[in-house]
């Protein structure tokens, strides 16, 4: 059952997986009273129950409890993911057991990650490391060597994040891990794009995507497919850009990944406004908001509404542009990379721009854009100079 969990989670079946893990748990604890205890309607995961006797039956248990608290970070349910994942951590001798704790304990680095807390995230990240690279892990440790390249990429810190990928890349190289280089080339295709490098970015991100597609990780394939698709989108590549946005909104439609549904969406939304195609636009920017706010995801809106105030620019209609771009401003004004501090700014700028507002526009741009070299398109490029000419 537990194994039968992991191929489901693998294939982006995060509700059969979280129901596989549920009956795992029931059939190793010789417990009938959990028998109701299933995944769907709200139902909560039960804290994780004392090890029976006998280490390999206590080993299996302590692997089920992380299962479950991996699924619930892949569903995006990070209060309970972090919930589950202490309890988790609580209940693994970390002498019989390091490489769990080590696991729980990146686990629990990338929860915080999206919750915010970039330096507790780091901390628990290294802690992860330390212990894998203790016991010779060399797969535990690319994967943690991947995970401080995001945060470090989180804080700016480029050099940082390009040789921590490069160190995760060497180890799984070298492991032949498949999967393992589908996502440190993901993140190296996102970590050039946030640089500008869109030629680099296409380059990673085609590899990530052909060795997700060989290992069947249908969730890293449908992510890889949709960074893909933006950086295709941002260096003027439009055809294929909507080719690679197609193939990862079927897989989403297919396995139910809505987080990265709501994504293709406004990247679609984003590529079509740049071919001027500006009624797709318009739905596809439409449904991207209506999924961010039924996943409630603040980073998923604000894109959204970043993209609508884009639209309504170009509409003539610089209040409706004014109110989604001061929101999504709002959402990221706090971001800790400036890069993406810079790419909303610069839209509420261009909207402050088209209602007449041009002085709180040039304030907004001397202090977030013009510091940074801006990962755009060559047409949002130009929108800018146009606008900064014109103050």
């Amino acid at each position: 059952w537990r194994r039968l969990a992991t191929a489901h989670r693998r294939m982006g079946q995060f509700g059969e997986a979280l129901e596989n893990y549920q009956i795992a748990r029931e059939v190793l604890m010789a417990q009938p009273e959990l028998a109701g205890a299933r995944a769907g309607g709200g139902t909560e995961i039960l804290a994780p129950l004392p090890g029976p006797a006998g280490d390999t039956a206590d080993r299996e248990a302590r692997i089920i409890e992380l299962g479950l608290a991996q699924t619930l970070y892949d569903m995006r349910e990070n209060q309970r993911a972090r919930a589950q994942a202490e309890h988790a951590l609580r209940g693994i001798d970390r002498r019989r057991y390091p490489e769990l704790a080590a696991e729980t304990l990146n686990l629990l680095g990338g929860i915080a990650r999206l919750d915010g807390e970039t330096e507790p995230a780091t901390e628990l990240v290294r802690d992860s490391l330390a212990i894998y690279q203790a016991y010779g892990n060399r797969a535990g440790a690319a994967a943690t060597y991947a995970n401080l390249g995001v945060l470090a990429a989180t804080r700016q810190d480029v050099d940082t994040a390009y040789n921590n990928f490069a160190l995760s890349l060497g180890l799984r190289e070298a492991l032949g891990d498949s999967a393992g280089i589908a996502i440190t080339r993901n993140n190296l295709g996102q970590l050039e794009r946030n640089r500008g490098h869109f030629a680099e970015a296409i380059q990673h991100l085609t590899v990530a995507a052909e060795k997700a597609r060989h290992a069947e990780l249908n969730p890293l394939l449908a992510q890889s497919l949709a960074n893909l698709g933006h950086a295709l989108t941002l260096a003027g590549q439009r055809g294929p850009a909507l080719t690679a946005l197609d193939d990862a909104e079927l897989l989403c439609r297919n396995y139910g990944l809505k987080n990265t549904l709501c994504e293709v969406a406004w990247k679609r939304a984003e590529c079509l406004l740049e071919a001027d195609d500006l009624a797709g636009a318009e739905r596809g920017a439409e449904a991207a908001l209506a999924l961010a706010n039924d996943l409630n995801a603040t980073d998923l809106r604000s894109e959204a509404r970043r993209v609508l105030s884009r639209l309504y620019r170009r509409l003539g209609q610089p209040a409706a542009a004014l109110e989604h771009s001061a929101a999504a401003w709002q959402a990221r004004a706090k971001d800790l990379n400036p890069v993406t501090r810079a790419r909303f700014a610069a839209e509420y700028a261009l909207a402050q721009s088209a209602a007449g507002l041009h002085a709180d526009a040039r304030r907004l741009l001397d202090d977030h854009v013009n510091p940074v070299q801006l990962p755009e398109s060559a047409v949002t490029l130009r929108e800018i100079a146009v606008a900064l000419a014109g103050m």
